[in-house]
């Protein structure tokens, strides 16, 4: 077990959160934590990036996360490292969006490279674009397909 560290989230104004929170850090290799609070729509995202896809399974099935969802309108996704750079890699928007620095509440620096979203609108725009074209390619496939049936 991990020394116990003391460790705040000024950004969740929640304490039940963020004790659960500081015990996932210390039980587990927890590389980031993004928060985005949304005003407009009536769930805030919070994604925890971990290293493993096993952690990231067994975290998510927790109860805490639907005692979250429902008490305090709070959506909590994991993701581990593989998929989370594949998905950046990819120019998903899930990860342009939700992921940028400004939402980062935590980030493990002892397990070093920890990747950061940042780079420029003409880079993301072009990956973005590439991923716009597969993702209606695939649907239109799908759709035609369906129609023949």
């Amino acid at each position: 077990m991990k020394t116990s560290k003391n460790i705040t989230f000024p950004k969740l104004e929640n304490e039940f959160l963020e004790n659960i929170l500081r015990q996932l850090v210390n039980q587990h290799n927890i590389i980031q934590m993004f928060f985005t609070k949304n005003t407009s729509s009536l769930f805030s995202h919070l994604i925890i990036h971990t290293e493993k896809n096993s952690d990231a399974q067994e975290l998510q099935q927790r109860k805490w996360v639907k005692k979250v969802r429902n008490r305090y309108q709070i959506d909590v996704y994991f993701i581990y490292s593989v998929k989370f750079q594949h998905k950046f890699s990819l120019g998903h928007p899930f990860i342009e969006f939700y992921c940028q620095p400004s939402a980062l509440i935590y980030q493990n620096e002892e397990l070093g490279d920890s990747p950061i979203i940042g780079w420029s609108w003409k880079k993301y725009k072009k990956k973005f674009n590439i991923f716009q074209e597969r993702f209606y390619h695939d649907h239109d496939l799908h759709k035609s397909q369906v129609q023949n049936l």
